[in-house]
């Protein structure tokens, strides 16, 4: 990660390994995450990602990126987001 990335993680604090990306985000979900609670997914999106929200009982919000930031979330649009749903 340092040589590809550029950055430093302690492996035995700040790293997990799972068996796909998709069960640890679930995992996380199922961890960090309830009724009544409400979780960003950024678009484009796997489509079982809003499901896995709907199955802790959490109700995805679909928070769209674009081509122009390559896709990734920007900080400008996440605030936005985060100010329409505080949960």
């Amino acid at each position: 990660l340092k040589t590809r990335k550029g950055v430093e993680y302690n492996p035995v604090s700040e790293i997990v390994v799972g068996n796909g990306a998709k069960q640890c985000v679930y995992q996380g979900l199922l961890a960090a995450c309830g009724a009544g609670d409400e979780v960003i997914v950024p678009a484009p999106y796997w489509p079982s990602y809003p499901e896995m929200a709907l199955l802790v009982g959490a109700s995805p919000v679909i928070m769209e990126t674009s081509v122009d930031d390559g896709y990734l979330i920007n900080p400008d649009v996440l605030d936005k987001c985060l100010e329409e749903h505080p949960k």
